[in-house]
């Protein structure tokens, strides 16, 4: 036995075998002795938090579907490359069965802080008003502009395009047909943005060029670039009833990570530990 948490212990045996799975590797393959010690402590402070979670979520009485689980498993199956999950599972010598049951502890998890903790969380108007008194950027948009970009790798390239371009080639098709970038796929079409949205480059060309124009070749550090503007907004207000769902919720997300801190700060405080002192730790490993 490593350790106990509330009277529920921690096998030497399960630990090891975890640490082994997640430790790196020097270049020769062998540990990299402090990084070891470092990895083994906070791995059993993960250990400690995640038995304290559980153990309250037992007392919480709360129950996930079993349709819920093999969903999330499949979540997770389908989201690997062919073969990469069952690849990845093999290494770690993680069974189908392992796997479920730590994806029901995860789905518990995230159940008692939503049903439990978070639910006690409250956004009031006055908040919302307070909040935007001291962000009145909030209230309005800045002058945007909505552009299209090609990239390439060389310059060259980037020339042969604008000549296409120039002779009537569609720019959304030449996107589509020779961009690099993630937005080829809808034609170049990067959205609206203001300034200093996006790298400095789009700025100094974008706001200048007149709608509709093809821009000249630029170069950045992603490579070759042709902008051509589509539209453009002015500067505007923004009624607070617009921003109101936007600022709550940035306000509920920084109320729950800090609700979520106090949960796991008192079930810390008030857990009972027995935990191995650093000399006994390095001695296990």
């Amino acid at each position: 036995m490593l350790a106990r948490v509330n009277g529920e212990p921690v096998y030497g045996d399960e630990f090891r075998e975890e640490l082994q799975r997640i430790e790196v590797k020097s270049t020769d393959g062998l540990p990299v002795p402090d990084t070891l010690k470092i990895q083994a402590r906070a791995l059993l402070n993960d250990w400690v938090q995640r038995k304290l979670l559980l153990q309250v979520v037992k007392t919480s009485h709360l129950m996930i579907g079993i349709d819920e689980i093999e969903s999330a498993y499949l979540r997770v199956r389908n989201g690997w490359r062919p073969k990469g999950f069952e690849e990845t599972a093999l290494e770690r010598e993680l069974s189908v069965s392992d796997i479920k049951s730590e994806l029901r502890n995860q789905l518990l998890i995230q159940m008692y802080f939503r049903d439990v903790v978070f639910s006690r969380i409250a956004i009031r108007d006055e908040d919302i008003a307070t909040y935007l008194e001291k962000s009145p950027d909030m209230l309005s948009f800045p002058d945007r502009v909505r552009a299209r970009q090609i990239v390439v790798k060389t310059e060259e390239e980037a020339k042969n395009i604008a000549r296409e371009l120039k002779k009537g080639m569609p720019f959304t098709e030449a996107a589509m047909k020779y961009s690099l970038g993630p937005e080829a796929r809808n034609g170049g079409d990067l959205g609206f943005f203001a300034s200093g949205e996006m790298p400095r480059i789009f700025d100094e060309i974008c706001f200048d060029l007149p709608l509709g124009a093809l821009s000249p070749v630029v170069a950045s550090d992603y490579g070759f670039h042709l902008f051509m503007v589509v539209e453009r907004q002015k500067a505007a207000e923004r009624p607070a009833e617009e921003v109101r769902e936007e600022v709550e919720a940035i306000l509920r997300q920084g109320a729950e990570e800090l609700a979520q801190e106090k949960a796991l700060k008192e079930l810390w405080e008030k857990a009972t530990l027995e935990l191995p002192t650093e000399k006994e730790l390095n001695e296990f490993l």
